[in-house]
């Protein structure tokens, strides 16, 4: 039997790298123990799998006529179009995923195999370069893959094509590895999830987004980015690492919010937004705090003091945030930015901390990008621990537990808490980032609140003895953090900002001769003139007009303030129709009804440049 390992790693590292470093991982721990995956045939000598488990064999195939079994399957798993999006539990022997791949070769495929010595075995055994080199097929394995597929879910599937979601095991896979099943099962629900939360936001908010990130654009070009922030820590972790506290505003950091005056200097402390107004009333002054919530209200950067305390923030966050913090600030700038597009221009790093859902879950994952080992949560109670949501001197309010859906979950004691589906969607995301990450050493010092799995639980006051070491000036390190631009780049951007409205105007006139094209298009669709160069032309045209769409900063703050039309008009696109006249008649329909929507949105792009002038 040929040994395929070498060529398939080869493959990986060209469209798969995340692979790689799990692949001696794999081959190192499955060399060290009885094999437990076994090849048979079937009755008609076709090559069948099997795993041992619980002293017990497990047969991934069918024994009798697997072949017959495969062509079964994918009967039941027909995809009608190519935007159907399929979500694979499982390998086998690839004769299941070799079938329904030939049978839909443009559909996205996402495939995640559960048990690493399967998928080395398969690794070893066939040439798989045909599936890791594949654009369409999107490739996990181990407990790991479940986090790795759920961001590919978060970004492939939109609120158009969701509902086209095929979710299917191999036969054997659920019975065999049931654990891993839910786990997919639970992170495919968390990414539909995410998205509707996502287009719940830009339904309500949108032309607050456009004019929040406007307020803030001056100022983050002689601010700095948090690729830079990161780099400086990352730096300094590999030589020196220290511990970190994420300080949350649950209602339990009354509890031993005092305890953290213990860890100053000893350990980096990063507060969320909230947390800031309870922790400088108790005279203890985090490294940093992170806000990215459109929606926080302004008095939370008021209190005395807060100037003085570094921050982390969005370009979302509330017009007014970045000129009443007058320090040192660190934005975070995401693809489809206005700003984003720029900082390509001048070949700057961009790096996103969009993550769960929340600010703490995106302070958590800023902390991992830093380079911290170790990281203790407080005031992360993730529940609402005597019918309150925050500590009292962040907001000391009750909820009502008529608005919203409320239920119980176990807590760190062992009893029972009260949450609501949105904290116990956060609570997931961090036990999936625990699981996916086996040198990350969370510890929950939270002392109350719901559990999170994977976490240590212990007191604050323990976790400070234990994990502080000498005193370190985590001030200065921020102060080294270099800007964004350099000055004479600061200019220039800021003359090229100014122009704006000159570039409003160029995308307006494109736009309107992007709706000519699609008339003229519906004008060729209704004489049936397929056959003629005009015809060809004007699709060419439209083909070109779409990709400037999809890269134009412009047009990317229209996209944003047209969120409600673009989600009604994407789920009317993937009506697909039987026949060509009325497939184009859409096509037309829908593109003249989008750019049409874009036009009209432009006084209120140009109205949100205000907040600029401000």
């Amino acid at each position: 039997m040929m040994d395929y390992f070498e060529k398939n790693i080869s493959a990986a590292e060209e469209r798969a790298p995340y692979l790689i470093s799990q692949m001696e991982e794999f081959r190192a721990n499955y060399g060290s123990g009885d094999p437990y995956v076994f090849w048979d045939v079937d009755t008609k000598g076709c090559e069948i799998i099997a795993v041992k488990r619980d002293n017990r064999l497990w047969y991934l195939n069918s024994r009798y006529d697997a072949d017959e079994l495969v062509q079964k399957w994918c009967d039941r798993h027909t995809r009608r179009h190519y935007f159907e999006p399929e979500l694979i539990f499982g390998m086998g022997n690839l004769a299941y995923l070799k079938e329904q791949r030939a049978r839909n070769p443009e559909n996205p495929f996402y495939v995640y195999e559960p048990d690493e010595a399967v998928f080395l075995e398969m690794m070893k055994r066939y040439d798989l370069t045909e599936f890791l080199m594949d654009e369409h097929m999107y490739l996990a394995v181990g407990r790991q893959g479940v986090t790795t597929i759920r961001n590919w879910l978060e970004i492939g599937i939109g609120y158009a094509n969701y509902e086209f979601v095929d979710f299917c095991a191999l036969p054997g896979y659920a019975c065999v590895y049931p654990y891993e099943y839910l786990l997919l099962k639970r992170g495919f629900m968390e990414a539909i999830e995410t998205l509707v939360l996502k287009r719940n936001t830009l339904y309500m908010q949108s032309s607050q987004l456009v004019e929040n990130e406007f307020s803030h654009i001056m100022d983050c070009i002689h601010q700095s980015s948090i690729w830079e922030l990161i780099q400086t820590f990352k730096k300094k972790n590999q030589e020196e690492p220290y511990s970190a506290i994420l300080v949350s505003a649950g209602p339990s950091l009354d509890n031993n919010i005092r305890d953290l005056l213990k860890a100053e200097g000893k350990m980096f402390i990063i507060a969320v937004d909230t947390a800031i107004r309870p922790l400088l009333r108790e005279g203890v002054v985090p490294d940093l705090f992170i806000t990215v919530d459109p929606g926080k209200d302004l008095f939370l950067f008021e209190q005395e003091g807060v100037s003085q305390v570094p921050i982390v923030l969005s370009m979302n966050v509330k017009n007014g945030v970045s000129k009443i913090h007058t320090g040192h600030h660190f934005y975070i700038l995401n693809a489809g930015d206005y700003m984003a597009n720029i900082m390509e221009r001048y070949k700057k790093r961009i790096v996103s901390t969009s993550s769960g859902g929340s600010v703490a879950t995106d302070a958590f994952l800023l902390l991992k990008k830093m380079g911290f080992k170790t990281i203790i949560l407080v005031g992360q109670d993730l529940a609402y621990p005597g019918n309150r949501s925050h500590a009292k001197a962040a907001y000391n309010d009750t909820i009502d537990q008529s608005k919203g859906i409320f239920f119980k979950v176990e807590d760190i004691y062992g009893g029972q808490v009260l949450t609501r589906m949105d904290m116990n969607h956060y609570r997931r995301w961090f036990e999936d980032q625990i699981a996916a990450d086996p040198t990350l050493h969370v510890i929950d010092a939270t002392e109350g609140g719901a559990l999170i799995h994977g976490t240590e639980i212990m007191t604050l006051k323990d976790a400070i003895v234990r994990e502080q070491k000498a005193d370190y000036d985590f001030e200065s390190l921020l102060d080294s953090v270099p800007d964004l631009f350099t000055p004479e780049e600061q200019k220039r951007v800021e003359t090229e900002i100014l122009a704006f409205p000159n570039q409003i105007i160029a995308a307006k006139i494109k736009l309107e001769d992007g709706q000519k094209l699609f008339k003229k298009l519906q004008e060729l669709n209704e004489n049936r003139a397929y056959k003629k160069k005009q015809f060809h032309d004007v699709y060419t045209e439209i083909t070109e007009f779409n990709h400037w769409i999809e890269t134009d900063a412009v047009v990317d703050l229209l996209s944003c303030l047209s969120s409600r039309e673009e989600f009604e008009i994407q789920n009317q696109a993937y009506e697909v129709k039987d026949n060509l006249y009325e497939d184009i008649k859409d096509i037309a329909e829908h593109g003249s009804a989008m750019v049409k929507t874009y036009i009209e949105k432009i006084p209120i792009l140009l109205e949100c440049m205000k907040a600029m002038e401000e």
